[in-house]
């Protein structure tokens, strides 16, 4: 009889941790937060003046910017929290202020674009992640992906994000490759975001590869949650995906055999930037504390453990 009060005191400490867990207040330890989302390289908020793709620091001109959504956060000690199901809140993102430091096609390291922060017009040097929290679905953007560039109301601002609370805001953090020694008249050490590519034809809609950054948390209503340092003295990594959304590309020359990659946009939208067409598909790392609360619910349940311990030794 002791013994099965002990185990359901074991699992009632167990429940404690996991239910608690399951939310995004409970949620804590090493991370992997997976997300979805679109870019463009259309309609960006600096795009009056022309960008060669080569650019310096001092008049980085934007190129890429994009909305999504976190599906999923799963925590390696206690559990994972779904979009909507878990908590009933949804976590969207926009992404914006990526500038091209570099394109170096066919270069020492491969087809490779060395991304900085924006510095031309209102960018302020830091490519940006702001996460906003809600309990609305936005269907827009995580189911239909329907969004479009246009709703974009300001460099930091898009429409649909408007009112909602921002969870974390997030800078990338240069030093994420070597310098390219093939270009030595720049300094590719400063990248803050890194991408591979498999096509030699650059500025078409159809690039696709991976990529890499690293990122701190800079502010938002749960920055004391993910403001850890955790992960190599900065807050989250990534080892990301990308591929196009748009058409396919004719004129392209086909890579192994393929010749582009189909997706929700027509050709005449991607020329004009009226829609998305880029997708993005990304595992990112991150280093989480639960919340007062959490750890609260926690150790009621080690001290029911505790509590029948003694009864039993006594």
């Amino acid at each position: 009889m002791k013994a099965k009060k002990i185990l359901a005191a074991a699992a009632i400490a167990f429940a404690a941790s996991g239910a608690s867990a399951m939310t995004l207040e409970g949620l804590a330890g090493s991370l992997t937060v997976k997300l979805g989302g679109l870019t463009t390289e259309t309609k960006t908020e600096s795009s009056n003046v022309a960008n060669p793709g080569l650019c310096t620091l001092a008049s980085c001109n934007e190129t890429t910017w994009g909305v999504g959504a976190i599906t999923t956060i799963t925590s390696v000690q206690n559990g994972i929290w779904n979009a909507g199901s878990t908590d009933g809140y949804y976590l969207y993102y926009m992404l914006y202020g990526i500038a091209d430091l570099n394109i170096t096609p066919g270069g020492a390291y491969g087809n490779n674009i060395y991304n900085t922060g924006s510095t031309y017009g209102d960018g302020d040097g830091k490519i940006h992640l702001d996460i906003y929290r809600t309990k609305t679905q936005i269907s827009s953007i995580d189911q239909t992906f329907s969004a479009a560039p246009g709703d974009r109301t300001g460099f930091s601002t898009y429409s649909a994000f408007a009112g909602l609370e921002k969870y974390l805001a997030i800078e990338f953090a240069p030093g994420v490759t070597l310098d390219d020694p093939s270009t030595p008249t720049i300094d590719e050490s400063q990248t803050s975001l890194y991408q591979n590519v498999n096509k030699l034809s650059l500025g078409t809609s159809d690039l696709s590869g991976f990529g890499t950054f690293i990122a701190d948390v800079t502010g938002g209503t749960a920055a004391s949650k993910w403001d850890t340092d955790g992960i190599g003295g900065h807050d989250l990594d990534g080892i990301f995906t990308l591929r196009s959304n748009g058409p396919y590309d004719t004129p392209m020359t086909p890579i192994n055999g393929t010749k582009g990659q189909s997706g929700t946009c027509t050709a005449t939208q991607v020329a004009d930037g009226t829609c998305f067409a880029g997708f993005i598909n990304d595992p990112v790392r991150a280093f989480a504390i639960p919340e007062p609360g959490s750890l609260a619910l926690f150790g009621l349940g080690l001290a029911g453990l505790a509590a029948l311990r003694r009864r039993r030794q006594a």
